[in-house]
């Protein structure tokens, strides 16, 4: 007879929350190996724990929930690809972040070496006379 692990246990072991793994769950990502039907409790095998901690790392990389279903089912060779092709993305939105944020320092600095934008206050009473 199998051992199974409640989802209490099987959310420590393979470090995912446990409405993670509800939600995985529904996904059809990591179904349970059994659901005891009075209680509604889920019970994991072992043997399930890899992939888990696979799906936890691959969501973590932040690849769609679809995008894990299809590697789930790929082979080696798919597998390789949809990280790579994934790893690419991922570099090219970094570099576009990283971009912006450089770009909003920039916009930060003073306008030209050593001499800050010039601005000065007036009170909109003297500004509406000034121009009443």
């Amino acid at each position: 007879m199998e051992h199974l692990l409640s989802i209490g246990a099987f959310s420590r072991r393979c470090g995912m929350s446990i409405s993670a793994l509800r939600f995985y769950g529904e996904c059809r990502l990591i179904i349970p190996r059994a659901v005891n039907e009075s209680t509604g409790y889920r019970y994991y095998g072992e043997d399930q724990l890899e992939q888990a901690r696979l799906v936890r790392h691959l969501r973590g990389a932040e690849l769609p929930v679809e995008s894990v279903r299809r590697f789930l089912s790929a082979d080696d060779e798919g597998r390789r690809r949809a990280l790579d092709a994934h790893g690419a993305e991922l570099a090219a939105r970094a570099g576009a972040l990283q971009r912006s944020l450089d770009e909003a320092r920039r916009l930060l600095r003073p306008s030209s070496a050593g001499e800050a934008e010039r601005c000065c206050i007036v009170d909109a009473r003297a500004l509406a006379v000034a121009f009443g």
